[in-house]
Parts: structure tokens; C-alpha cells; sequence
């Protein structure tokens, strides 16, 4: 029998079941797969919420986006030296959203000031679901079509490696040993402590330090620091900070360089930032600041609008690609993956996909240039807020996307305090990638490993701590 349907087959046994969850628990703990927890005092910790098994991904599939990956780092990294293009196509969005409009104008001034620090370095995750409707509703032959590509504070590869240990410790707990073809290594984490690192010396003074501006209260903990100790193990000397925007108020620049507390900063890696709830007037004046040093960011200011929401829905119209890749057969690669994405500005087009989202709410998801979970409409409520806000500005601040379907698999959902039962589940697969680099020369390209978020079907959106998703790894069939 096949490795994992044998563990499924094992965890029909209620007694067995409860035995190997509370392991799964105790395994989570004594190795960091935690957070902090949002319902009791500042020391308290729990488990993330976790899938206990792994869960089925084509292996035809998770090659294709992981293949991918340099070409998609690469697209964005061209889109953020694009000026005219990231001018154009925001255009729209900053005159109705102050979030990205505060964005540009930093990127504006930083571009004024000749872009004191040509570096930039991208952490990135480009997020997937498997398509049934493009593969004749047949499991097998699902297609990845992207969902978004994340710039900014991109999370969980720091425990991503942590997870798959724990799912091989589960199933070989089960009497099952999945060969390495069917559940590979994850390195995610060092991946991406080795993308900062990279930075860190491309810098070039090792006595400045690694700066990671943070929440200011940080639920997602063990994932950040698990960087911060990996980087220590690699390059014992490295010195990494940890500050909230409200304790950088007093960060200064002398000779373009970037101090913060008399120390010097090489990189300064935003785990924060990306929501209007996040920066007051004195956090913009801060990120101003450090976008104008010499420091070199993740991600840098250009780096972050080319993530956004509306850049993605540019990209996906005919032959916008080909601006970016002189090869077609990258661009018709990556343009594949792409699903259907609308404007919603006050043109003709965007009328025309508004009304088509009105009469058809379930097929559409509605998207504002916001990250961190919890912010996209879905079903009756996409009707419900396009005629809301009927022709006025508001609407140019969304794009709209076709609903992806992806395949149902069946896996159980470990959360603090939720019973554990068998469930039906969708998985979304997150491909990380590194780049590193200037308008004219790229030190760092690579893929650097996935991770899983898993949802119960009929649960919309996917953030693991905004608590909508658990995390998971992939087996590959």
C-alpha cells in the first residue's frame, strides 16, 4: 500500500488518531513550529495550526512553478526597474489607495535621489492552486495558476524544514516510510538565511548588521528567528537586530549609511510594513529614511509596488510579458500559469468585468493591494461591494480574478483548541525565491524550496496566522 494511504488507513483508529496527534502537538513545540499566542499574556506561546500528514501534490506540478521560479524572480526584479511601466500601471491605484500611493512616493524621492543603494534583495513566494477547470475536472492533470507573488515579509520558509521532519517522524510513527521521491528535503530556511547573508556581503563590511523591522507585537516569531539562528550557525559573527518601527524613530544617516542604535546597517529586512494598520505618519518618515541610506533593503521600495495586486493583473494582458522577457518561450511559460485577472478602472473594460462579477459573484474573487490574509471578497460579497461602490474611485483600488477550483483531498487540520477529525481540504503551494541585484547586473538567482498552506473547502482565504490555513508539506505522486 501506498505510504501515505496507509497512514489514512491507520488514522481511522480513534485511539491511534489521538495518540499521534498529541505527538504531532508535542513534536510542534519541542521544535519550533510555534507562535505566539494572540489570546493569552505576551509569554505565552502555542503550536501554528498544522495538517497532520502531508498532503498530495502532481509532481509534474510542483516541477513546473518550482522550474519556474528564477524566470518569475526575474520578472519581478525587471518590473521594479521598469519606472515607466510601474508609473503607468499604478497609476490608477495610488490616486484611490493612500497605502501604495505612500509606497510610490518613497520610491519617487528614493529615484529623485538617484537611488543611493542599487541593490535590492527579494525574498519572494509566488503562490499556486491547482486548476481543475483547465484539466477537464481531472485530479491528475491540474494545472498550477498563480494566485499572487508575495514581495514583502514573505513567511514560513524558516519552519518549512522543521514541518517536513515532523511529518516524516508521523508517518514512520504510522508503520510508513515515503521514499525521498515522494517527499523531498525542504531547505527552505536555509535558503533564505543564506539570501540574507548574501546581502549582508555583497555590503561589504562585516561589522555591520542584518536588521529585521518587525510587528509591533510579532505572532509569527519562530519563523523569523529561525533565520537569525541558521545565519548565526553560518556566520557566527554577524551581528542581527530585531526593531519595531516605533523604536527606529531615532535611526540616523551619516555619509549615506544607515546606523540604528550606533550600529551600522548592511540590510535592513522588513517582516512588517505591508498593511495601512502597521504605519503611522512616523513609520512612513522612518522607512523613508532607510530607503535612502545605503543600507540594502527587502524589499526595497520598487520591489514592494511590483508585487502588488495591480501590476499582477497588467502582466497578465497580452503581450506585457514580451516587455520583460526577449525569450517568448519564458514568457509563454509563465504566462500559462497566469488565470484570468480584470481591471476594475472606470473604463469600458473594467465596466464590462464589473457587471460580468455582479451576475456571476461565485466564479470571481475580488483582490485589494493588501497582503497579510483576510483581505479578499469572495461569493455574494463580491456583488455586494462592486455595487457599493457602483463608478466611483474607490473601485480602481481592486482588481478582480477568476475563483481558481482546485482538487478536494482529504487531510486533518491541527489547531489549539479545535477537535481533529478527517476533513476536506485544498491545498495552495508557495515556491520561494532569491534574487539579489541592480538595474544592470544580478548577483543571486535561485528557487529556494516551497512550503504548503492547507484550508478546509469552503474556507476562502489562506494566512496561516490571520487563522484561516495550517501548514503543510507536499507529497508528490
Amino acid at each position: 500500500m501506498d505510504p501515505l494511504d496507509a497512514c489514512h488507513a491507520a488514522l481511522q483508529d480513534e485511539t491511534v488518531r489521538n495518540h499521534v496527534v498529541q505527538d504531532a502537538k508535542e513534536y510542534a513545540i519541542s521544535n519550533g513550529l510555534c507562535m505566539k499566542s494572540k489570546s493569552r499574556d505576551q509569554d505565552s506561546y502555542t503550536f501554528l495550526p498544522f495538517c497532520l500528514l502531508p498532503s498530495p501534490i502532481p509532481r509534474a506540478a510542483l516541477e513546473q512553478v518550482k522550474s519556474l521560479q528564477e524566470d518569475i524572480n526575474l520578472l519581478i526584479h525587471r518590473v521594479a526597474h521598469d519606472y515607466e511601466f510601474l508609473r503607468d500601471c499604478l497609476q490608477s491605484t495610488i490616486e484611490t489607495d493612500k497605502f501604495t500611493a505612500s509606497i510610490f512616493n518613497i520610491y519617487e524621492k528614493v529615484r529623485e535621489a538617484g537611488f543611493p543603494q542599487p541593490l535590492s534583495l527579494g525574498l519572494l513566494r509566488s503562490d499556486y492552486l491547482l486548476d481543475l477547470k483547465a484539466a477537464g475536472n481531472d485530479p491528475k492533470k491540474a494545472c498550477p495558476k498563480q494566485v499572487e507573488v508575495n514581495t514583502i515579509a514573505s513567511s514560513f520558509g524558516g519552519l518549512s524544514s522543521i514541518l517536513y521532519r515532523q511529518h516524516k517522524h508521523i508517518m514512520k510513527s504510522l508503520g510508513a516510510t515515503p521514499t525521498d521521491a515522494q517527499m523531498s528535503e525542504c531547505k527552505t530556511d536555509k535558503h533564505l538565511s543564506n539570501g540574507l547573508l548574501g546581502a549582508w556581503k555583497a555590503y561589504k563590511n562585516e561589522k555591520a548588521a542584518i536588521l529585521f523591522v518587525v510587528e509591533e507585537v510579532t505572532y509569527n516569531l519562530c519563523d523569523q528567528r529561525q533565520l537569525e539562528y541558521i545565519m548565526s550557525k553560518v556566520k557566527v559573527h554577524v551581528k542581527v537586530m530585531r526593531r519595531k518601527f516605533s523604536e527606529l524613530h531615532h535611526c540616523t544617516i551619516k555619509e549615506g549609511k544607515l546606523f540604528v542604535d550606533g550600529i551600522e546597517i548592511a540590510v535592513v529586512y522588513y517582516r512588517t510594513g505591508y498593511a495601512p494598520d502597521q504605519m503611522d505618519e512616523k513609520a512612513w518618515e522612518v522607512r523613508l529614511r532607510m530607503e535612502l541610506s545605503l543600507a540594502i533593503k527587502c524589499p526595497s521600495s520598487q520591489y514592494h509596488l511590483a508585487g502588488t495586486k495591480k501590476v499582477q493583473q497588467v502582466l497578465a494582458q497580452p503581450d506585457v510579458l514580451e516587455r520583460f522577457f526577449t525569450n517568448k518561450m519564458i514568457a509563454d511559460r509563465v504566462r500559462a500559469t497566469f488565470t484570468g485577472l480584470y481591471s476594475l478602472d472606470l473604463t469600458p473594460d473594467g465596466n464590462r468585468a464589473a457587471n460580468m462579477a455582479i451576475a456571476n459573484p461565485n466564479d470571481f474573487v475580488l483582490k485589494p493591494q493588501r497582503e497579510g490574509g483576510g483581505n479578499n471578497v469572495y461569493g455574494e460579497e463580491v456583488r455586494q461591494q462592486l455595487q457599493a461602490m457602483g463608478h466611483t474611485k474607490e473601485r480602481e483600488g481592486y482588481i478582480l480574478m477568476d475563483l481558481i477550483r482546485p482538487p478536494i483531498t482529504t487531510n486533518y487540520i491541527v489547531r489549539p483548541g479545535d477537535k481533529v477529525a478527517a476533513r476536506s481540504v485544498v491545498s495552495e503551494i508557495g515556491i520561494f525565491g532569491i534574487i539579489l541585484g541592480d538595474q544592470d547586473d544580478i548577483i543571486e538567482n535561485y528557487e529556494a524550496g516551497h512550503i504548503l498552506r492547507t484550508k478546509t473547502t469552503g474556507m476562502s482565504e489562506g494566512g496561516i496566522c490571520a487563522g484561516f490555513a495550517a501548514l503543510d508539506t507536499a507529497y508528490l505522486h
